[in-house]
């Protein structure tokens, strides 16, 4: 899968949509990157997996994800990979072994690559590599499939499949360069 026709894909699927939106980050845009909605599309999961799995490096020992919208990337990319995935929760759940990490608990042997679908503050994905960390693993790449913000100081190494300059909106028949 080439990544021109994995943004064709996406574009088709109208995953990248203009209005008025709330961001997680708190912040309005004028664009939304609905990088959840590939759920719904597993032909585009698939290929945006690939193309991730293309890029691992080779090292990577375990996929850790956020069980928000990053999950269903991640156990893709693991099921292709046949690497283990860790999935970090929002908080401790308050039932059952009252864990923050479901699937895999990775220890101090292990190299991680986190996935995530958006990075707009990277809060979200920051998140997820301290818990790992915490459990004495490695980050050793990060993952984001459309990236709305600056990476330059984020403290991972960290790679995007796209900008979200690099798609076009297509509305009234009149195409416009975000």
């Amino acid at each position: 899968m080439s990544i021109e026709l994995l943004r064709e894909e996406i574009q088709e699927a109208d995953i990248i949509v203009p209005g008025v939106f709330k961001l997680s980050a708190g912040e309005e845009s004028g664009i939304y990157a609905d990088v959840k909605k590939v759920l719904g599309y597993p032909k585009i999961r698939r290929h945006i997996a690939e193309v991730i799995l293309g890029r691992l490096d080779d090292r990577t020992t375990a996929i850790a994800a956020d069980t928000g919208g990053s999950n269903p990337l991640g156990t893709e990319l693991s099921s292709l990979s046949g690497l283990p995935l860790t999935s970090v929760r929002k908080e401790i759940n308050d039932h059952g072994r009252n864990t923050i990490i479901d699937g895999y608990v990775p220890g101090s042997e292990d190299k991680i690559t986190a996935v995530e679908d958006v990075f707009s503050s990277g809060k979200s994905l920051l998140r997820v590599s301290r818990l790992v960390e915490l459990r004495g693993a490695e980050i050793i790449d990060c993952f984001v499939v459309v990236n709305r913000g600056d990476t330059s100081r984020f403290p991972f190494p960290i790679d995007y499949l796209f900008n979200l300059e690099e798609f076009r909106l297509v509305d009234n028949e009149v195409s416009e360069t975000i």
